[in-house]
């Protein structure tokens, strides 16, 4: 994801500089549209990409999220109950197998974030065909679709999922130990 960011970064500004240079320029026209082009292709591998990491992630990250969820609330019963190093431990472990996906999932909504200022900050005026401009403009409305991952019934993959998780294991928590 990072990798792809990155390059697409890159050839929109080697596509601004084209884009501010002269325009009398033979052929300059050619090489705006093969420019753009393959940046939309680009963009469309990158697009793939998040697909595929939705696709084949998102089912298996939800039942291992939710059976973290349940490990980390049964260790810190059993860290108060029985042992606290093993308990504590054992949780801190479980944290961490939800925190590694968040935290990618948090990656890719900045490098999808970072695209989009990137794509906005096109100088995208100076384009004076009509149909490059459509196709730029079409292209802007395309990439809107912003890459995130998510698991079913609980949203976005991302900081907020992990401390809002957070909040809630440490009431389940407060709530069980209340009555054991």
């Amino acid at each position: 994801s990072v990798t792809f960011v990155d390059v697409l970064c890159v050839k929109l500004d080697e596509f601004t500089v084209t884009l501010n240079t002269d325009e009398n320029l033979p052929g300059q026209p050619k090489v705006i549209k093969e420019k753009l082009k393959e940046i939309v292709e680009i963009y469309n591998g990158y697009q793939k990409l998040i697909d595929t990491l939705v696709i084949f992630s998102s089912i298996p990250s939800f039942f291992g999220f939710i059976v973290n969820v349940l490990g980390i609330c049964l260790c810190i019963v059993g860290a108060v109950k029985v042992s606290f190093v093993a308990g504590f431990a054992a949780a801190i472990g479980l944290f961490i197998q939800i925190a590694i996906p968040c935290l990618i999932g948090n990656l890719i909504n900045l490098q999808s974030e970072r695209f989009e200022r990137a794509l906005y900050d096109l100088p995208w005026f100076k384009i004076d065909d009509i149909e490059m401009r459509k196709m730029y403009l079409q292209f802007l409305l395309f990439s809107q679709k912003s890459g995130s991952l998510w698991l079913p019934m609980m949203g976005v993959m991302n900081v907020e999922l992990l401390g809002s998780t957070m909040n809630a294991i440490y009431s389940y928590i407060m709530f069980i130990l209340y009555f054991v």
